[in-house]
């Protein structure tokens, strides 16, 4: 547990390279931990670069987003919170993709897909109404 304190230590630091150097350890060594991998994800989400938009550019997070909704499909119940957050970074990520090209149609259809996931996983969230006219939009440019 030592790598994984440490870890958030450091996120709480906001020194998030050497809090993914440390969370990566630890998830090596405990690999069925999953508040380890929801924390390197997080880490790495910090670590994404941004468009003067606000736009993803990185998606430096989302390997270790898609691994832990792996890791949680086997009970979506207990980690519905650490699905949900999987769900809202990736769904951001793949439409940061599709608004800085919407000739990328199949980020648009990743996006929305991932947006209806979160949407579904807690649909009284105040991120789903936020993300309701994106949804909408999308559902749109996807036909």
């Amino acid at each position: 547990m030592d790598y994984y304190n440490l870890g958030k230590v450091y996120y709480s630091l906001l020194d998030y390279v050497k809090a993914d150097t440390n969370l990566a350890i630890f998830n090596k060594m405990q690999a069925d931990y999953i508040p380890g991998f929801t924390w390197r994800a997080r880490t790495k989400s910090n670590l994404d670069q941004k468009d003067p938009k606000g736009f993803n550019t990185t998606g430096l997070a989302a390997p270790v987003y898609e691994g832990l909704l792996l890791k949680t499909q086997s009970d979506t119940v207990k980690y519905m919170k650490e699905r949900f957050e999987s769900f809202d970074y990736l769904a951001f990520y793949h439409y940061s993709q599709y608004m800085r090209d919407q000739k990328l149609k199949d980020e648009a259809e990743k996006a929305l897909f991932y947006y209806m996931r979160m949407s579904a996983v807690n649909p009284n969230d105040e991120k789903v109404a936020v993300v309701k006219p994106v949804i909408d939009a999308l559902k749109s440019k996807v036909k």
